[in-house]
């Protein structure tokens, strides 16, 4: 499913890890400690909200300031995230906070990205480096019960039969046109992406979605001319 937002972590160093959040009207960016069992606590939340359920909290230490990020069941299949900053870790009646964003969307477009974001961070460094930069392990039994539940989500991708694609002059992006089930064509927009580890080397390469707006329509042509737009707007090699 294609996704408004996107997410980021640094590789870690000296116990501190970068966070980068994008999504249309919002750009967040700070780095957190460890001190907090964050990366875990996030796993946890995650869980949750993959599960449709009021999702525990991940609260990233900035010292002395806190983010807290929790997910909430709307309706549906539809939750929230939002993201508060407090001063520090008081949470009386009177502790004062300030919304830094908050999301509305189906709860795999809030869910698979920050998914994807842990996945890359535990892949960017050997273990044995990751724990030495971050002071510890990453959590790898939590991460193991987020893929169990971020899988399922997949489910309509993988109904759906791939009907045309489009690649951009550079080969750096794709467009691929889906038939999903009762008929409605999708516009997936893709990266090509490749994961390298320092003194290892390329570890992974794939097509990585773009985050974009869902695009649906039941017309192959317009489909075709929104993929056509979207290569343009996102490759500036591709002046079609």
């Amino acid at each position: 499913m294609s996704s408004l937002l996107d997410v980021a972590f640094s590789q870690p160093a000296s116990g501190w890890i970068g966070l980068r959040v994008t999504a249309p009207g919002v750009l967040y960016e700070d780095r957190f400690s460890r001190i907090y069992p964050v990366l875990e606590q996030l796993c946890g939340a995650l869980c949750d909200a993959a599960s449709g359920v009021q999702s525990r909290r991940a609260i990233f230490l900035l010292e002395p300031a806190e983010l807290e990020l929790s997910f909430s069941p709307v309706e549906g299949e539809e939750a929230r995230l939002t993201a508060d900053v407090y001063p520090d870790h008081r949470r009386s009646p009177e502790a004062r906070c300030s919304r830094a964003f908050e999301l509305c969307a189906h709860r795999a477009a809030l869910v698979l990205p920050f998914w994807r974001a842990l996945r890359r961070l535990q892949t960017c460094l050997p273990a044995a480096d990751f724990e030495r930069g971050w002071g510890e392990p990453f959590p790898e039994g939590a991460m193991a019960s987020l893929a169990h539940l971020v899988k399922p989500m997949s489910a309509e991708e993988s109904n759906s039969t791939a009907v045309h694609h489009l690649i951009s002059r550079s080969g750096q992006y794709r467009c691929r046109i889906l038939e999903r089930p009762g008929g409605l064509l999708q516009v997936r927009l893709q990266r090509w992406t490749e994961e390298v580890v320092p003194e290892v080397g390329k570890i992974a390469e794939f097509w990585e979605d773009v985050s974009i707006p869902v695009t649906l329509t039941d017309e192959r042509a317009r489909a075709v001319d929104l993929a056509n737009e979207l290569l343009e707007q996102h490759d500036p090699a591709d002046p079609r």
